[in-house]
């Protein structure tokens, strides 16, 4: 009798933290997003890092170095750099970006006297046109005319200055390709709007094996995936280091799920500040993984020896 009391208790005891812990973690993507909340709120380095509105904000490129930059009142040249090779591969149910580059001021295109015009054959393909600093830069939806993986389609672009300079003509190819499997369509919340709510958070979620994109393995880390008005941060919950972690530990599930929890915030938000560093024209899909994959290894032993220093203050 008292062996079975027991076993009851032990089961209500089990069965009570992993109702309180189920609590502080249920709704994480809302849970997530509010956290970056606090972390602005309490911080103005981490503020300044995402930035107000739509545009990513980069602190280490304030003002968009428009003090720099001086360009040409007509442009003497115009190169695609990306994709260099003329093709672009691009997910049938995400977006692409092709970057030009040029030598003509900023406000080329919009400006009242003399302006330049942009020709774009399938102009209903492209969500956005950016000119700046000596970049043109496009950003490619292939929803946008329902196209599917295997369409293959040719884009012309001209950069017309009316005869004052010549007109730049260049072509590519975009081939539409599987669709991204870690791009998931975001449910609409009835959540009040915070003051800070005109922040650029990103959207970070966990991704498991079965849902990794090409190429993933247990080393990998994150995928970020920037749009117009969304930036989506995906960690892989079976990364190595992360496994490894998990497997020394005799935690039980509630426990399991803090730590994928803290892995997935610290390395999301770190893996963000080096990504607002990096150029269009860069792989950045590369530069994050090598340089995230190091840091994965000592994350969560960080997390938790920071942690114990303030029991020694």
């Amino acid at each position: 009798m008292i062996k079975s009391c027991k076993v009851v208790l032990k089961k209500w005891n089990i069965k009570r933290k992993e109702e309180k812990m189920k609590k502080t973690l249920e709704k994480k993507a809302e849970e997530t997003k509010d956290l970056f909340q606090e972390l602005v709120k309490k911080n103005s380095e981490i503020a300044i890092l995402f930035g107000q509105g739509k545009k990513l904000a980069n602190p280490w490129k304030i003002g968009d170095n428009e003090d720099q930059y001086e360009g040409k009142r007509f442009p003497t040249y115009f190169e695609l750099i990306n994709p260099k090779n003329g093709k672009k591969n691009c997910p049938e149910n995400s977006y692409c970006r092709v970057v030009f580059e040029t030598d003509v001021e900023n406000e080329f295109l919009d400006r009242p006297n003399d302006p330049g015009e942009l020709r774009i054959s399938n102009d209903s393909l492209i969500k956005s046109k950016r000119l700046r600093n000596g970049k043109l830069t496009l950003t490619v939806v292939p929803e946008l005319i329902s196209l599917k993986e295997g369409d293959r389609i040719t884009i012309d672009v001209e950069l017309d200055s009316f005869g004052a300079a010549p007109t730049f003509a260049k072509s590519l190819i975009l081939n539409i390709t599987e669709a991204d499997k870690g791009k998931k369509k975001k449910t609409k919340t009835n959540k009040p709007k915070d003051k800070n709510d005109n922040l650029n958070l990103p959207n970070i979620s966990l991704l498991e094996k079965e849902d990794w994109p090409e190429k993933w393995s247990e080393d990998s880390t994150i995928l970020i995936k920037e749009s117009d008005k969304d930036l989506d941060i995906y960690v892989n919950r079976d990364n190595v280091n992360l496994k490894r972690t998990l497997k020394t530990k005799k935690l039980d599930q509630s426990e399991i799920e803090l730590y994928e929890e803290r892995f997935k915030i610290a390395l999301g938000l770190i893996g963000f500040s080096i990504y607002s560093q990096l150029e269009d024209e860069q792989d950045k899909e590369k530069v994050i993984q090598k340089t995230t994959k190091p840091i994965s290894q000592i994350i969560l032993p960080l997390i938790e020896e920071l942690g114990d220093l303030s029991d020694l203050m």
